[in-house]
């Protein structure tokens, strides 16, 4: 007797697979039965049977005289195989530049990558791809394989900071004075955190927070930078400083001889801003 198969996926599944068989047997006596790859014998023409996974699959067909042959199946297009993949170019430091991750896939199920889906919901038909990140998140990436198994491979992004750092000063005076003040310069970043204040002077110290001595009124310029490079100058301008001594000038001293009472008027000035009190 012969038989023939039908059923065997010629594409990559990951689904289970229906094989039939159809027997003949030309020399008389008919097909008895039909014993399947699990041992189940049919007394049947044809019968059907399910195969799960990758492999060669016998049936032995009888005829009524005792004739028997084996009829042998390879399967080999199922994949039921997860694909996976591994994500690179996510900043272990701080950045304030944008991050290019690359996604490299692998299916070891034996149908190979189809696609991958990018986070923004474009199709690559790759193994690999990139994806430029503006800022922190979960991205999600979609591998496909070409039996229709899909995974997704998320990857966090926390190092990027694009946002400027800020500070305050106190210590300015807003009463006049005429000493020298003492600024206090208090700097915040609510992501990196801040690396360093550059005072006036150029000098620069790596805490969030300086003091720095003003003899005269001014612009004072005080540069924060982040620990991902951001940098912003915060200026501070002190206006109530006066060392000047102020002056003043006397009328009314006679220049000759008097048996009067005099009266002497005195005009005072003050350049230094402050004013006569």
């Amino acid at each position: 007797p012969d038989g023939t198969i039908t059923g065997n996926p010629t594409n990559w599944t990951n689904q289970n697979v229906t094989l039939s068989i159809s027997t003949t047997d030309t020399g008389g006596a008919g097909v008895k039965s039909i014993t399947k790859p699990d041992g189940t014998v049919v007394t049947a023409t044809s019968t059907t049977y399910v195969v799960t996974a990758n492999g060669t699959y016998n049936f032995v067909v009888t005829d009524n005289a005792g004739n028997a042959k084996t009829v042998s199946v390879s399967v080999t297009n199922i994949d039921k195989v997860i694909p996976s993949g591994t994500i690179t170019g996510n900043p272990t430091a701080w950045t304030n530049a944008n991050a290019t991750l690359t996604i490299s896939a692998t299916d070891t199920g034996g149908a190979g990558v189809k696609s991958i889906t990018k986070p923004d919901g474009t199709i690559v038909a790759s193994a690999s791809t990139t994806y430029v990140v503006t800022a922190n998140g979960t991205y999600n990436f979609v591998v496909t394989d070409n039996a229709g198994n899909t995974k997704t491979i998320s990857e966090t992004v926390t190092k990027i900071d694009k946002v400027l750092p800020d500070g305050s000063a106190t210590g300015n005076p807003t009463a006049w004075t005429n000493q020298n003040v003492t600024l206090t310069f208090s700097a915040t970043d609510s992501n990196s955190g801040v690396k360093s204040i550059k005072k006036p002077d150029g000098t620069t110290v790596t805490t969030a927070s300086t003091t720095f001595v003003v003899s005269a009124n001014g612009t004072y310029d005080f540069v924060i930078t982040d620990n991902a490079g951001n940098i912003k100058t915060v200026s501070i301008v002190v206006s109530k400083i006066d060392k000047t001594t102020p002056g003043g000038t006397i009328t009314g001293n006679p220049t000759a001889w008097t048996n009067k009472d005099v009266v002497l008027t005195i005009k005072a000035t003050d350049s230094g801003g402050a004013g006569v009190k």
